[in-house]
């Protein structure tokens, strides 16, 4: 439990900085006056609340509690568009994939890049979000004060921009995102920025645990699927089933206060912990298409992709029928002579009479080994490298 006093100045205004968010209640009150207090509100990260009382003078105590006091839906005080989710509508909505990130959409002008209806977690994560049209790359996430934006994992496959630490629903105190005209305290960023704050403990101990399961048993099968194989000369009904997919996600939060009986802390009322956990299991078959070399290529024999030689009567490479061919390439042959000292390269003009017959007639300590690029030029600037030294 946090308390701070305060007093007010001959004006009557009182300001009362670096609150740790958390829930909180103003009371006002001064000897000879009557006394005023708020309903218990929550403060979130870079929220201001703004608490007016009047007190009158009173000879009889009196108390007097003021009603929905707590901030207002339009915030006066501050030219920033924001929107806040408290801790009852971050748990309280049902997320297809548990991610925190999808509720950012709740705010107006937000909306979703990420291709994923399901929402990921850890390195298949996305946190691409458009705010106000901006650019994805340009949002900042901070959890407690700590960016959590990972812009090189995955980002260079485009699939990306995922979160180093994606913190559990039930973890969750509230989320604060900021999408317009915000402070320069939470710069750094040329779009959004998306404050989450974590529960803390208090003075008793609470927590929760959870479970959460999904099955193709208990999916609906898809029209397209293909049907169960069956054995040769099986003339009986297809039967279907429905595709792998499975989610098991559980895990559970546990806070209180940190003490030592006798010792530290015997009231309870100055350090507390909090702890939160989550394990996903995750299991659905993907199917995907991905080249592999040939028996031919294994060898070194890339004719398949791009010829060693022109076709007999061709000027240029047919692009068509060798897609991954440069169209541009210059041909010239080199081919690899390996002794038993050195390995040289040769053009096919620098190769005397002797080294130009057949495979056979090559004696076996300068046999070539591989024909490595054709070029027009009479030897590539990597081949003279090469043979100089």
């Amino acid at each position: 439990m946090v308390k701070r006093e305060v007093k007010t100045d001959s004006a009557g205004e009182y300001d009362v900085p670096a609150l740790p968010p958390g829930r909180y209640q103003i009371i006002v009150e001064a000897e000879g006056f009557s006394r005023r207090s708020s309903d218990i509100f929550t403060l979130a990260a870079g929220r201001v609340i703004v608490f007016n009382a009047q007190i009158s003078v009173n000879t009889v105590k009196e108390e007097i509690k003021v009603a929905e006091a707590g901030a207002t839906t339009v915030e006066t005080n501050s030219a920033s568009i924001t929107t806040t989710l408290g801790n009852q509508e971050v748990t309280g909505y049902g997320l297809n994939g548990r991610n925190f990130s999808q509720l950012i959409t709740m705010a107006p002008g937000v909306s979703n890049q990420t291709g994923q209806d399901e929402a990921k977690v850890g390195v298949a994560g996305s946190a691409k979000f458009s705010v106000n049209g901006g650019r994805v790359e340009y949002n900042t996430f901070e959890v407690d004060g700590s960016d959590v934006l990972n812009t090189s994992i995955n980002s260079s496959r485009g699939q990306g921009l995922p979160l180093v630490v994606y913190p559990s629903i039930d973890a969750i105190q509230d989320m604060k995102v900021l999408t317009a005209d915000y402070s320069a305290l939470y710069g750094k960023s040329a779009s959004g920025s998306v404050l989450v704050t974590t529960k803390s403990g208090t003075d008793k101990f609470h927590g929760n645990g959870y479970g959460f399961i999904r099955n193709e048993l208990f999916n609906a099968r898809n029209f397209f699927d293909a049907p169960d194989p069956i054995p040769i000369g099986y003339q009986g009904k297809r039967t279907y089933q429905t595709p792998l997919y499975r989610r098991l996600d559980f895990g559970g939060t546990v806070g209180g206060p940190f003490y030592i009986p006798h010792l530290y802390n015997p009231a309870k009322k100055k350090t507390f912990v909090f702890f939160s956990e989550e394990v996903r299991r995750e299991k659905t078959p993907v199917d995907y298409n991905q080249a592999v070399p040939t028996t031919a290529e294994r060898t070194g024999d890339f004719s398949d992709v791009c010829p060693a030689r022109l076709p007999a009567g061709d000027t240029a490479l047919n692009t068509s029928q060798y897609p991954d061919c440069h169209k541009h390439r210059r041909v010239f042959q080199v081919v690899l002579y390996q002794s038993t000292t050195r390995v040289q390269l040769f053009s096919t003009r620098d190769l005397s009479p002797s080294l130009t017959r057949p495979r056979a007639a090559i004696p076996p300590t300068l046999r070539p080994n591989r024909i490595v690029i054709w070029h027009q030029s009479r030897r590539h600037p990597l081949a003279r490298r090469i043979v100089s030294h």
